[in-house]
């Protein structure tokens, strides 16, 4: 069964239409079959709709995707499977348009059958707020949440529906740390 780096490296030489007649029919055999492979097929087509028309949503899908395989590779090392799906800093904005508030991101990830989403907001010079969800638990799971940095740990529970915050969170490198009641914990990486 191929890796999923392999999938995605076919996914592009199919759109490329660099595939040889068998090895394409093959290919799309197994679209056939797989329907989050044909999800991931509509969006990569969707993209290359977008790209076409503007540089911009090009540089912003290229740092994600630098971002994901930086994340494969971390959890090569670590043996942590969370990725990045998201970070709306990367963005780009509309020419005339500035929110209140460029500094504030929003960002998704996922690991195993865990879901993500954190904001993160200055709080003030070099600090940061950071308020996050989890996704993929049952209401009422006690989910201890932690940042850690160095010799720098911060620690909260969330709340029954799986919400926590952070208040003035020095700027830098975080892994954050989402850890069950049955001891199971997954690791993200987080840059404030």
């Amino acid at each position: 069964m191929p890796s999923r780096k392999e999938l995605m490296e076919r996914l592009q030489r199919y759109l490329e239409g660099q595939m040889e007649a068998d090895e394409k029919a093959l290919f799309e055999k197994q679209l056939e079959g797989d329907p989050e492979l044909r999800r991931m097929l509509q969006l990569q087509r969707a993209l290359a709709r977008e790209t076409a028309e503007g540089g911009d949503l090009r540089q912003a899908a290229k740092g994600l995707i630098d971002r994901f395989i930086k994340d494969l590779h971390r959890s090569k090392e670590t043996g942590h499977r969370a990725f990045l799906t998201f970070d709306s800093g990367l963005l780009p904005l509309p020419v005339g348009i500035r929110p209140a508030s460029v500094d504030s991101r929003r960002l998704k990830y996922a690991a195993d059958n865990i879901q993500l989403e954190v904001s993160v907001y200055p709080a003030s010079p070099g600090s940061f707020e950071v308020i996050g969800q989890v996704e993929g638990y049952p209401s009422g799971v006690t989910l201890n949440i932690t940042l850690s940095r160095g010799r720098t740990i911060l620690r909260e529970t969330a709340n029954p529906f799986q919400v926590f915050h952070f208040a003035r969170v020095p700027q830098g490198g975080y892994a954050l740390t989402v850890a069950d009641p049955d001891g199971r914990q997954v690791e993200f990486s987080l840059e404030l």
